[in-house]
């Protein structure tokens, strides 16, 4: 006799098979050889986090105004927190901290077949996202480059951005082994954090002297559109987007105890950056900051051109 909610045998079968199988199916999977020091598992955990969402923050913190960005900025660091350490408490209840976890097995054994579903719901609509927030970024790079050198041939073209966006696009997505790309996701996210220290640079240059940024930041701090809310959050949504891996890191580190505590320094860490960066961009450019952080730099200098 089976209960109405137990499920049916063969479907459990079929499920455990192919879908809480622990072999690597998902482009989230990581694959560990050596258990990291806190400090390499601090530097992952950066690395994760770190993405191409900050890039479009300066334009973001303008649409909504500096005061509200930097408070609903902070709000979403405090959610981000919490909500991953819910995530580490619910494995905790199933697992050894020290093993990898599986989001699609924990998704099912808490909500059962409404939470796998949903998981996979989720995961499509993730891909999705970044796909489209890569193809607008690079469509916004590729335009930058040839517009500002005269390329009339390719400026402004989609008939070849498509193409050239598909084709490197499409065999990565057939990569499962997270290991691939060690070396260069490394190189990426040193190079954006260089990138992102030359612009700083930058913008402290322009405020040296200014004896008006007072009251840019006056102007800033108490501008408040709602309106614009929702496009804000569509851009801080990829600041945090590192909870995709954060059992793999946890399960990497040599003392796993000490996950939360690093965790918690690397968001009140991201949340100064998310903040100081887009600010000082916003008022040293006199509110008119580009698309695109990089896009600000002058390409007089020959240092900044090749940054970008």
């Amino acid at each position: 006799m089976r209960f109405e909610n137990e499920p049916h045998p063969i479907l459990e079968m079929q499920l455990s098979n192919k879908f809480l199988s622990d072999t690597p199916r998902s482009s989230h999977t990581v694959t560990w050889n050596e258990k990291s020091t806190d400090i390499q598992a601090s530097f992952t955990l950066f690395k994760t986090f770190v993405g191409t969402g900050i890039l479009a923050f300066p334009i973001a913190f303008k649409n909504v105004g500096l005061g509200l960005a930097l408070l609903s900025l902070i709000l979403i660091g405090i959610a981000s927190y919490y909500a991953i350490t819910l995530l580490l408490d619910v494995a905790d209840d199933k697992q050894n901290k020290s093993e990898r976890v599986s989001y699609r097995k924990l998704a099912f054994e808490q909500l059962g077949y409404a939470g796998l579903y949903s998981f996979e719901i989720a995961i499509t609509a993730l891909q999705i996202s970044n796909c489209v927030s890569i193809f607008i970024l690079t469509s916004q790079f590729l335009d930058h480059a040839f517009c500002d050198y005269d390329i009339e041939l390719l400026c402004r073209n989609n008939y070849f951005k498509i193409p050239a966006f598909l084709l490197v696009t499409i065999p990565l997505s057939f990569m499962k082994d997270m290991r691939i790309f060690n070396i260069p996701g490394t190189l990426s996210a040193v190079l954006l954090l260089v990138g992102i220290l030359a612009h700083t640079f930058y913008n402290v240059q322009l405020l040296e002297g200014d004896v008006q940024s007072t009251t840019e930041v006056e102007s800033h701090l108490f501008e408040f559109n709602f309106d614009n809310l929702p496009l804000f959050f569509g851009v801080a949504t990829f600041a945090f987007d590192g909870i995709s891996f954060i059992y793999e890191v946890r399960g990497s580190m040599a003392q796993p105890k000490n996950f939360h505590s690093i965790l918690k320094y690397e968001v009140i860490l991201l949340t100064i950056i998310y903040g100081l960066i887009p600010a000082l961009s916003l008022i040293s450019l006199r509110g008119k900051p580009a698309e695109i952080l990089f896009f600000s730099l002058p390409i007089e200098n020959v240092w900044y051109l090749l940054l970008q």
